[in-house]
């Protein structure tokens, strides 16, 4: 079952009986409606809806009776639980990771990990700090739209700034192509 809104439990029994629906919480709720004569039926109440595997037990009692009566207990499993808050301290082992709300997802490759949004169109990742051994781009730039960008074409590299494209400044103490010619400078272009 994909969602817990579709949670139906049905079964047949004589109307001289009291029957009662205990839920995952422990609460009883007493059954009254019965599925024409097809037998009895019960959901949960909206908001009471599973959020992942709940079972619940049927209780079917003559009334007035002091005795315990019937009991039949049924699990439902739900595709997709959720979950509060999840600790694992041997490790998760999954394809991938999708948020709830936002539908953001985590897809764990041969070669490492693909983020999407919500679209499935590639995501966006945010930090304060990264750190990697190497990192591969067609450009990199600053965060607003007239900060400098740099484009890694096969020639070489082009620095700019803007969303025009317009040539940026490169400012450096040295430049060096190889360890013998060492070049001094202040800016350039």
């Amino acid at each position: 079952m994909a969602a817990g809104k579709d949670v139906v439990l049905r079964w047949h029994g004589p109307d001289t009986l009291t029957y009662r629906i205990q839920g995952p919480d422990g609460s009883a709720e007493t059954v009254t409606s019965r599925n024409g004569t097809s037998g009895w039926e019960w959901s949960p109440k909206a908001g009471q809806e599973p959020k992942r595997d709940a079972t619940y037990t049927l209780m079917a009692t003559f009334p007035g009776s002091q005795q315990p009566g019937s009991f039949l207990t049924t699990t439902v499993h739900l595709r997709s639980p959720e979950f509060e808050s999840v600790t694992a301290t041997s490790g998760v082992h999954a394809p991938w990771v999708e948020r709830t709300a936002e539908k953001g997802r985590i897809t764990f490759t041969a070669r490492g990990a693909r983020l999407q949004d919500d679209a499935r169109a590639p995501g966006t990742v945010s930090a304060a700090t990264a750190e990697a051994d190497t990192v591969t781009a067609t450009w990199v730039r600053g965060r607003d739209t007239g900060a400098g960008w740099i484009r890694f074409p096969s020639d070489g590299i082009t620095v700019g700034h803007g969303p025009g494209g317009d040539l940026g400044t490169v400012t450096a103490d040295k430049i060096s192509d190889s360890p013998s010619r060492e070049t001094r400078c202040s800016s350039g272009r």
